[in-house]
């Protein structure tokens, strides 16, 4: 009997090491993270070209355009170290007053993995460079995508006029006042309008150590992103973009381009790509969709109150 005991005693406390060991291991112990109505689900990247502090540590969280940064000391740490190593989704929770600031972080179900990747496609044929989509001259001619002048004017003014002022806060509006993310949402909502009038546009798609100046000279508001995107369309024989975050009227592209290299900031890769995509990685050669608007919807309305906030 004692030693019916003993045996018993010691696969109990076997058991108990390793769930404890386990628990220690996903860093989950006392872990409550504080949730917030911003929140990302997606892989996470250490940000190595930020200026990462002894008290602040930047991370590239999911589709995020903007760097967002952890407090190095934080016990969230290590789950998105784990998250960049792994190339495992998780969920981040961001400051409502300050979005760029991540308060916690958290392991996702299954369900919600399987309901991640359902929007996540992988590319058989990578997505097209401005050169190779001007070489395809029947995409040029067709007439979903090609614009007058004026349609090209309109449809930014129709833009323009739906964006977020303290006139209009109402559900649907354009944060276009808020520069610093969201532009993956922005440039959905645009491409919604075109389709409800039987239009159509590409999405243009601009990658590397990305700052602009947002403010109207001579003051200077920098904004810095890893990525930038917004609708191009076909007008006066060449490509243009329409991005009231940025411009007064539709701009050539190579403009759009030049205005994301601010005080030496580059643009290393472009890509073009079809209106139905949310966001596209151009190392993985994978789309993420947004076919039913959620996290379009949900992005511009966490957005609408804010300003851009300059660095």
């Amino acid at each position: 009997m004692k030693n019916l005991i003993l045996k018993l005693t010691l696969v109990i406390g076997i058991a108990l090491f390793f769930t404890n060991c386990n628990k220690e291991e996903n860093n989950l112990p006392e872990l409550k993270p504080e949730k917030s109505s911003i929140s990302e689900i997606g892989i996470v990247k250490k940000c190595t070209d930020c200026n990462n502090t002894e008290s602040k540590t930047y991370f590239y969280c999911g589709i995020k355009a903007e760097a967002s940064y952890l407090e190095s000391n934080s016990p969230y740490i290590s789950i998105l170290t784990e998250s960049s190593f792994k190339n495992t989704p998780v969920r981040v929770y961001f400051d409502e007053k300050n979005p760029s600031k991540i308060i916690s972080v958290e392991y996702i179900s299954e369900t919600e993995k399987k309901l991640w990747e359902t929007n996540i496609m992988k590319e058989d044929i990578p997505y097209r460079s401005i050169e190779e989509l001007t070489k395809t001259s029947t995409l040029n001619k067709a007439l979903s995508l090609t614009f007058t002048w004026t349609e090209a004017v309109n449809f930014f003014n129709a833009m323009k006029n739906s964006g977020c002022v303290p006139t209009n806060y109402a559900n649907g509006c354009i944060p276009f006042q808020y520069a610093n993310d969201g532009c993956y949402a922005r440039a959905h909502a645009m491409r919604r309008y075109l389709n409800s009038i039987n239009k159509d546009c590409y999405k243009y798609f601009a990658y590397g150590n990305l700052c602009v100046n947002t403010a109207t000279s001579p003051f200077v508001c920098k904004v810095y992103w890893r990525y930038h995107v917004a609708p191009m369309i076909y007008t006066n024989n060449n490509w243009y973009i329409v991005d009231p975050s940025l411009f007064t009227a539709p701009v050539l592209y190579t403009t759009w381009l030049d205005k994301m290299k601010y005080n030496g900031a580059t643009v290393t890769t472009t890509r073009s790509t079809n209106s139905g995509v949310y966001y596209y990685d151009y190392v993985t050669s994978t789309s993420t969709y947004d076919n039913n608007y959620t996290s379009t919807n949900s992005t511009m309305t966490n957005y609408r109150y804010r300003t851009t906030s300059c660095q």
